[in-house]
């Protein structure tokens, strides 16, 4: 499904586009596309544009209002409310707002994030899955395992290179892991067990 914006919207996309990743970007693209179904929910055919010169602190509170009312987790509607907020700031730079409005996208409007303790697994339940996965016939379970070992995201195992195995000249033997959600990359120490999973995992492709 297309997600509908406005072209103001996407000259700030493409704005932002030259600094931010192109995940980022779908997301502010969902974020915004949501504001733009609110902008025009009581006036249909009205211009995008001229509603959000038309917006005040009062109207950027009723936003809030708005999205608390839609069927999304607080996490979401923050990200929502922050991506709003950002697009408004570059409005406010081309003078179509007045900076001050901002005020209505603060964040102590903000729904609070649930706070839930970790829960991991018991030491007796993390062997036992290990077990089951070397036992495991399936194509994935040396995959799995290497997320156990090296800590790894599932999308940095997708993202891996073929040849990820960094060797020093000590020869000790590192996991590349390269860019990902946080930008940057890093070496994962491996083991002989982590090493034997690369070269299953290897072999399956």
């Amino acid at each position: 499904m297309k997600i509908q914006t406005s072209n103001r919207i996407e000259s700030w996309l493409r704005y932002e586009s030259v600094s931010c990743k192109f995940s980022t970007l779908g997301c502010y693209r969902t974020a915004l596309a949501s504001f733009c179904r609110w902008l025009t929910l009581k006036k249909s055919g009205t211009a995008v544009l001229k509603q959000i010169a038309l917006l005040n602190e009062s109207k950027l509170k009723d936003y809030l209002f708005w999205l608390s009312k839609q069927n999304l987790e607080a996490c979401t509607r923050i990200h929502y409310a922050l991506a709003v907020k950002k697009y408004l700031a570059w409005e406010a730079q081309q003078k179509t707002i007045n900076v001050k409005i901002l005020a209505g996208l603060d964040r102590c409007h903000f729904p609070k994030m649930p706070e839930y303790l970790p829960r991991p697994l018991s030491s007796e339940n993390d062997k036992l899955l290990q077990e089951k996965l070397k036992l495991s016939k399936s194509p994935y379970a040396p995959s799995f395992l290497l997320l156990r070992h090296t800590g790894l995201r599932i999308s940095e195992l997708i993202n891996l290179p073929y040849d990820c195995i960094l060797t020093t000249s000590n020869n000790d033997r590192y996991l590349k892991v390269p860019l990902g959600k946080m930008n940057t990359e890093r070496l994962v120490p491996l083991s002989q067990d982590s090493i034997d999973l690369i070269d299953k995992i290897k072999n399956k492709i």
